[in-house]
């Protein structure tokens, strides 16, 4: 059972939510929006904005930290520099609006930069540039040319970004690094740590970079990562496994978005304002519930173990789990049936074991049930995080922007 005096002195722990823009706010019709349960016309939008009132009167109760958008800008190519665009051009006009209603609830709003295999050509284009050692690839010019772009659309209202990299790899496609498998992995692994340290300084000690990678046991190349030990495989199984190969007896194969493997959790210590997210799902079915617990407390061993390691730097604060949130999915995905967690077993793992290595929630996706009982239960009532960026005491007031550089209202 929790005790509730060790919450004195404790930091809060940010509760967060991936959702996609088209969650929020859409470009329809009043007449179509009024025939969607929920949404609304925006006030001041201009004709056919609408926005989802439900998710954002949620926002009122106050249990959200921060919402990390998914799709929101792409990587188009380098000719010169580094040339980015938004998912949907239309998304412009509209995100003073979605940034405001955030702000006005106290909630950051993150943009989001999201890759997977449903476009080939910008897939590609971002693989060629990152997984080739002889690319040129420079994490400093392209941190800056991304900052700029978004800058130029949005200027400074913004929180931060939101890394979500998942695309297929084989070892075919890792040129460069080196002779063997495991210097290859290592060379993409340095290349993830060194492209978010620099985009973290980029976007400034007041804005967040969080990104998502898998959620790993272990990073060495040829020791198990998969969760428990359970269906052993290592990076490099999986990297020389052909994508179409047969998954092993009883479990997933993990070969298909496997770029989210090379990302390290100790990438999240390039810089204060990382924060590591990994996606702890799609691996169990929810009806085994003490393997689903394994996972996750294998998952934070392997983050406190690095956080002990790095005990020397600001990062690691009142002996708590700096920099890391745990990603915890509350909806059904095609081809994972039966994988994500109800709200109440969100909040029951919040109560105990997350409130016992003292780690994040970052949720997938748009359940405000689950924030309010997660919140509950691993802050007890710790006012939201807008006065430090990761964490904060549980005493500290708000805070303005004109007395505290760190607060983005």
């Amino acid at each position: 059972m929790t005790d509730h005096a060790t919450c004195a002195g404790r930091y809060r722990c940010r509760i967060s939510d991936w959702v996609g823009v088209d969650m929020l706010v859409e470009l329809k019709s009043a007449a179509t929006a009024s025939k969607v349960a929920g949404w609304r016309s925006l006030p001041g939008a201009g004709a056919g904005v609408v926005y989802n009132k439900t998710y954002f009167d949620a926002l009122f109760e106050g249990h959200l930290d921060d919402v990390s958008l998914l799709s929101t800008v792409k990587f188009k190519g380098r000719a010169g520099k580094h040339h980015f665009a938004f998912e949907r051009a239309s998304w412009v006009r509209v995100f003073k609006w979605l940034f405001a209603m955030c702000h006005a609830r106290h909630v950051q709003l993150l943009v989001g930069y999201a890759l997977d295999d449903r476009n080939k050509a910008k897939l590609n284009a971002f693989r060629g540039l990152l997984f080739n050692a002889n690319s040129g690839f420079d994490a400093e010019v392209f941190a800056r040319d991304l900052v700029d772009f978004i800058k130029s659309k949005l200027g400074e209202d913004w929180d931060g970004i939101s890394f979500d990299i998942e695309v297929p790899i084989t070892q075919a496609q890792l040129g460069g690094f080196g002779p063997t498998l495991p210097d290859q992995i290592k060379g993409v692994q340095d290349r993830f740590r060194a492209l978010y340290a620099e985009v973290a300084k980029a976007i400034g000690p007041d804005r967040i970079l969080a990104y998502a990678p898998a959620g790993c046991v272990s990073f060495d190349p040829s020791a198990p990562f998969t969760y428990h030990n359970r269906f052993p495989q290592t990076l490099v199984d999986v990297l020389t496994r052909p994508l179409t190969a047969a998954p092993p007896t009883g479990g997933r194969t993990f070969r298909g978005n496997n770029f989210h493997y090379l990302q390290t959790f100790d990438a999240r210590f390039g810089a204060n304002n990382i924060i590591c997210r990994p996606m702890i799902y799609d691996g169990i079915t929810n009806s085994d519930k003490d393997e689903q617990q394994n996972w996750y407390w294998e998952v934070l061993r392997v983050a406190l173990n690095q956080a002990k390691a790095q005990s020397k730097v600001a990062t690691f604060v009142n002996g708590q789990l700096p920099q890391f949130q745990v990603g915890v999915k509350l909806t059904a995905g095609a081809g994972v049936p039966n994988t994500h967690l109800t709200p109440a077993e969100v909040a029951d793992m919040a109560g105990t074991l997350f409130f016992n290595s003292t780690a994040g929630i970052a949720h997938f996706a748009g359940a405000s049930r689950a924030w309010r009982g997660a919140d509950l239960k691993l802050n007890w009532g710790a006012p939201k995080s807008c006065g430090v960026l990761l964490q904060m005491a549980l005493a500290k007031p708000w805070t303005s922007k004109k007395s505290n550089a760190l607060s983005p209202f």
